[in-house]
């Protein structure tokens, strides 16, 4: 038996400072202590409370008995027999003494039965098989549920008694008590709370208020062994009942009026998980104390500081949302749960703000100095931001950073002699592939414009396809792609000549990939090409999704696959590589399978890449220390290196380590090719040769390819005007110096 002197659980690590909406006592706040009961501690899957003891049940057996007697906690590694063996366990809960609540079933039929901590078995009675059983323990008492009938168990008998049937309009999706009142929450289409009074054996009445704001909090069931992740949790006590999501923990008087938000869940780990609870405890009291285990094995308790100071809050802000800063928020979180962070968008789809709108505001934010700590500065004016002194100059972040362990030339895309003010997240190498002896050599516009010309001569079929696509926006977008950078000069005006070029260029392309093409061959909506290593299917998710992913179709999907052999006269295809791991095997295999190689796509910056997520610090953060840890963090290996990062992380180490991350492991698909053979792909581990091709080529690139958002649009609008036919060139080029000249005064 160990003992720890506290007020509820034991002070394992340094106090985290945490939010509270109850602080009538001076300036303090809820606190966030992390618990770790001992080295040997695995996940848990439940947390459960009677009175004053507490269960922990762990996923691997280590189970814990937490006991609170006088200001004191005392626990012990719970000694419970392992189950795991005999049955095939769907869902498991536990009751403060140990004994299980387990269900098993192969899909057709469900069993259930309790098991002491001593392993002994007593079945279920009452209860039929062929329906889902899900497992609760709330408030003293184990219940069991089978599609929307709800049952109460007596755990020295197994008898169930019916208390609930055709009440909800969908199945219980979580359930809690405190002896007296059962409250079960209904499934995903009504997502109802019907209180069941336990003394009367009657439904009570409704408290409309809870159940506005558990609909809010919408609560899942995910069968599971070792118990299920809830979206919230609560715990009545009498006339009080504690919720807990992802906004902070709650406190609700039966049938009243208000929510009482008493920890601030954008302050602490409570906002940083993702729907990820699995069991909450309360100590009752004038500040009461709370106790949160989370699906990934960690133990908070929060409790009531006095002198706690006040926390560092950061800002972000993007035009657009991007999954990769909303990541990195979470993961910073995870690091440094002392400094809160908040994510600011200042443009989302189907609001009445226009993107202008946003635009505008952000500026006067700046102008005003009450803008964001930390700018996301894709799609924003990085240039006039960067002129006008609004950036804080990132050379001593920089410094600290060895030029072994990063990619040094897409990271310092944007460092000139007057400093570095923006970094990039990841980036992505745009590529070109086909048979070796097509694609070796060209690196211009003009020199793929050659190529397909004598392709489309030395073709005998005049509808054979030939690269890219049937649309005249999506041709240009992706000669885009390395061509952007060069319509700007360096004294940030129009690079006219190089505007006319692209557009000659990319007509001469687009007119040689449509030549008397039929409309039935245009009707089929086929006309895409392969690309490797990104599935980035629902924009705004980065600069490069939102301005390219209509581009292409993941190597991965079947479509994708069949174009290689539905239309084997297409000598070439384009799209980008963003890391080595998600859909890279796959392209390789493809590839392989179609005799393809790939290089560097051709462009009027041949050899740069795209960058996403370019961080930047308001120059006038009160936080500037907080914020330069901020952007450690996200470039560190450490974040970089998990795979929820989209893009290939400029961090070298990192980009190395995601090899693991996906399909190492041998697979055969086969694919119909249109003639009745079958395609197998024999592999999807790609050989350490073709990994080392991958760096040598991101090693190749020389800078980054980049133009603001408004001046890409300008361009490819009317560019599109001149691969249609409805414009010349020389007009093209008018307009975009008209539009253009009015932006960039601005």
């Amino acid at each position: 038996m160990k003992k720890i002197k506290g007020n509820f659980l034991f002070a394992a690590c340094l106090l985290i400072t945490c939010g509270c909406g109850d602080q009538d006592e001076g300036n303090g706040r809820y606190v966030e202590t992390p618990v770790e009961l001992s080295e040997t501690a695995s996940a848990y899957g439940s947390l459960v409370q009677n009175e004053d003891q507490i269960h922990l049940t762990g996923n691997e057996g280590n189970d814990y008995l937490l006991e609170i007697k006088d200001g004191e906690i005392s626990f012990t590694e719970a000694e419970v027999a392992d189950i795991s063996e005999e049955l095939d366990i769907r869902d498991t809960v536990a009751n403060t003494e140990g004994d299980r609540l387990v269900t098993w079933g192969d899909g057709t039929k469900w069993d259930a039965a309790i098991f002491t901590k001593e392993g002994e078995k007593i079945e279920i009675s009452n209860i039929g098989d062929t329906e889902i059983l899900y497992p609760y323990y709330c408030g003293g008492h184990f219940y069991i549920s089978q599609s929307d009938r709800v049952y109460q168990l007596d755990s020295s008998t197994g008898s169930a008694q019916l208390l609930l049937d055709g009440v909800g309009v969908d199945e219980p999706y979580y359930m809690a008590s405190d002896g007296e009142l059962l409250y079960v929450v209904y499934g995903s289409r009504g997502r109802s709370l019907v209180i069941y009074d336990l003394e009367k054996g009657a439904v009570a009445g409704e408290d409309a208020v809870l159940e506005a704001f558990l609909k809010k909090s919408f609560i899942y069931r995910n069968s599971s062994p070792y118990g299920a992740p809830y979206e919230a949790l609560f715990y009545p006590v009498g006339e009080k009942i504690y919720v807990l999501d992802n906004t902070g923990i709650y406190r609700h008087t039966l049938y009243g009026e208000d929510m009482e938000l008493v920890v601030d869940g954008s302050l602490c780990t409570i906002g940083v998980v993702d729907r990820e609870y699995t069991g909450i405890a309360v100590e009752e009291g004038k500040k009461p104390a709370f106790l949160v285990s989370y699906a990934d094995g960690r133990l908070m308790k929060y409790t009531y500081d006095s002198n706690a100071p006040e926390p560092v809050t950061l800002s972000v802000y993007s035009l657009y949302e991007s999954d990769n800063i909303r990541t990195l928020i979470r993961e910073f979180r995870k690091v440094h749960p002392e400094i809160s962070v908040q994510y600011e968008i200042g443009y989302k789809e189907g609001s009445s703000l226009t993107i202008d709108d946003a635009l505008k505001n952000i500026a006067t934010e700046m102008a005003a100095g009450t803008a964001a700590d930390i700018l996301v500065m894709d799609d924003l004016p990085y240039s006039a931001y960067k002129e006008k002194g609004a950036l804080m100059d990132l050379t001593s972040l920089r410094e600290g950073m060895a030029e072994e362990e990063y990619y040094a030339n897409v990271l310092d895309g944007f460092a000139g002699e007057d400093g570095i003010y923006t970094m990039p997240l990841a980036f992505a190498v745009p590529i070109l592939a086909g048979k070796s002896e097509d694609i070796e050599g060209l690196e211009t516009l003009a020199d793929l414009a050659d190529s397909l010309e004598e392709k489309r001569r030395s073709l005998q079929n005049g509808e054979s396809l030939i690269n890219m696509y049937y649309q005249g926006y999506k041709s240009l977008n992706l000669l885009g792609e390395t061509s952007q950078g060069a319509w700007i000069g360096e004294d940030d005006k129009l690079n006219v000549e190089a505007v006319r070029e692209f557009l000659v260029q990319g007509k001469r392309i687009y007119d040689a990939q449509m030549e008397n093409m039929s409309r039935e061959r245009l009707r089929d909506g086929t006309l895409l090409p392969i690309v490797g290593a990104n599935r980035w299917e629902y924009p705004p998710k980065s600069t490069i999704t939102r301005r390219f992913e209509n581009n292409y179709q993941g190597a991965a999907q079947p479509a994708g696959f069949q174009l290689l052999h539905l239309y084997p006269e297409q000598s070439l295809f384009a799209g980008y590589l963003s890391s080595m791991g998600g859909d890279f095997p796959y392209f390789i295999v493809e590839l392989e399978v179609a005799g393809f190689d790939y290089c560097m796509m051709p462009g009027q910056k041949y050899g740069t890449c795209l960058v996403m997520d370019m961080l930047s610090i308001n120059q006038m953060t009160k936080h500037p220390d907080e914020c330069m840890k901020f952007l450690e963090y996200a470039l560190s290996e450490d974040f970089q290196g998990k795979p929820a990062l989209d893009g290939t992380p400029v961090n070298r180490a990192a980009n190395w380590s995601r090899r693991e991350d996906y399909w190492t492991y041998e697979r055969t698909d086969p694919a119909d090719n249109g003639d009745g053979r079958d395609i197998h792909l024999h592999s999807f581990v790609p050989s350490e040769e073709t990994y080392a091709k991958f760096e040598s080529l991101l090693e190749e690139v020389s800078s980054v390819n980049y133009c603001e958002a408004k001046v890409f649009d300008i361009v490819m609008n009317e560019g599109v005007r001149v691969a249609d036919g409805d414009c010349t060139v020389d007009e093209a080029v008018k307009e975009i110096e008209r539009q253009l000249k009015l932006y960039l005064e601005e």
